[in-house]
């Protein structure tokens, strides 16, 4: 949290600091050995080897990763999605309900971090705490934040492109904003807000579609809701086996990688499967 409010206090700076911006727009290259930071092997899921076989999976793979509505650099401005942006490599991801200041988990982040790598949720006192990614959730009772809650400090940002009130049937939105000027696709402060009205399966399903967005799936809009479960919807995670396999495969590929990078290393680890 220290860390999340020296970024907030940095937002305070933008204008002083508004030559920083072009700066911000140009990814420091990853290192060779980016695939390996974390010494782990991570197994793909179960049916990895027939997605890969499947004739138009790189098409959909980069429609899930690139190409949607910008995440946000230290100074929330638009970092535009035509490049991978993703959590870095082995970050501990720690999770709290905002609203309740509850740290219980939903069950889409077990699966999220058994298929990137990303470690559980440190102990407050752990130094790797102000390290972590954060991922905050708020139930609320409407999409866009009213006038109040934009005047309260203690509030995580929530700026989004599109306007919520011109879609029908959403009921998650999420915002993402990496906090390091010269890597601004490594994203690593993550909010979702959810409307506590919509019914429970349709919460869980756009909450799990909602973190996929937040964590680098750029091609997703910002908001989740209404659509039709998917047939082979997990019950508990509420992902489909396609998304678990673009989620492992999107943390196999390097922060920054242009669109013809991640085909590129996206085909050659399908032909390895």
């Amino acid at each position: 949290m220290r860390r999340l409010a020296a970024g907030l206090f940095g937002l305070g700076l933008g204008l002083g600091l508004g030559l920083l911006a072009a700066p911000a727009l140009a990814d420091v290259p990853p290192p060779p050995d980016s695939g390996a930071v974390t010494g782990r092997i991570i197994e793909p899921p179960p049916g990895a080897r027939d997605f890969a076989r499947q004739p138009d999976i790189l098409d959909r793979f980069l429609g899930a990763v690139l190409g949607g509505a910008p995440y946000y650099n230290l100074l929330l401005l638009p970092v535009e999605t035509d490049r991978l942006a993703r959590l870095p490599d082995g970050i501990a991801l720690n999770y709290i309900f905002w609203t309740e200041m509850s740290d219980d988990e939903p069950p889409v982040l077990d699966q999220v971090r058994a298929l990137t790598g990303l470690r559980p949720q440190p102990d407050v006192m752990d130094p790797a705490y102000d390290q972590s990614a954060l991922l905050a959730l708020e139930a609320v009772g409407q999409l866009k934040p009213t006038a109040e809650e934009k005047a309260k400090a203690i509030r995580l940002p929530f700026y989004t492109v599109a306007d919520p009130d011109a879609m029908r049937n959403v009921a998650c939105g999420a915002f993402a904003q990496s906090d390091h000027l010269l890597r601004p696709r490594h994203l690593i402060n993550m909010t979702i807000r959810q409307l506590d009205s919509a019914p429970e399966t349709v919460r869980a399903r756009c909450l799990a579609v909602s973190v996929l967005r937040a964590i680098g799936f750029g091609g997703y809009g910002e908001y989740a809701g209404g659509a039709p479960l998917p047939a082979d919807l997990d019950p508990v995670s509420f992902l489909t086996a396609e998304e678990k396999f673009f989620l492992w495969l999107l943390y196999r590929l390097p922060i920054g990688a242009d669109r013809e990078t991640v085909k590129a290393q996206a085909e050659a680890i399908l032909a390895g499967l």
